[in-house]
């Protein structure tokens, strides 16, 4: 992944987490101990295809994702099931802001249901370590982990 394509990643996820979950993110280094598993890790994928074909999946907490919940519902507490359905709308709202920063306007895409579910510590560890996985920490404190599987994308403004 070249520097302008992650610079642009980088930029769409914290834009959608302000506007979307009204969270501060930032990009951060795989090796932090803000990303070490948090014990209690729920991911959401989303499927595209049209232009380009593949995946995106979102890894973070579900305390984060039921944080998130109540800065979007206006909620004091969210129950765990909030704090999954708000992580697929986080990954879908990602998915279509990256397709379109980094295709362009022009092409389509179709967008399958997102899906959230809890992860095991061992699926956080393989994420985490793989290079092509981007990490960024929410609030200071929650992490992020962010992993884009595309075919077909090459081409794009930003390549």
């Amino acid at each position: 992944m070249n520097n302008d394509v992650r610079q642009g990643i980088e930029e769409v996820v914290c834009d959608v987490i302000e506007i979307f979950g009204f969270m501060f993110g930032d990009p951060a280094d795989p090796g932090g101990e803000e990303l070490i598993e948090p014990g209690d890790a729920v991911s959401a994928e989303v499927f595209f295809e049209g232009a380009a074909s593949g995946r995106l999946q979102v890894y973070t907490s579900l305390d984060a994702a039921k944080e998130m919940s109540c800065n979007l519902l206006g909620l004091d507490e969210a129950d765990n099931q909030q704090g999954l359905d708000t992580l697929q709308e986080l990954v879908n709202q990602f998915c279509g802001q990256l397709l379109t920063t980094l295709a362009g306007t022009e092409p389509t895409f179709t967008l399958g249901i997102p899906v959230a579910r809890r992860a095991e510590q061992q699926e956080w560890n393989a994420a985490l370590g793989d290079g092509a996985t981007l990490c960024f920490v929410m609030d200071g404190e929650h992490p992020l982990l962010l992993r884009l599987e595309s075919e077909g994308l090459e081409g794009g403004p930003l390549s």
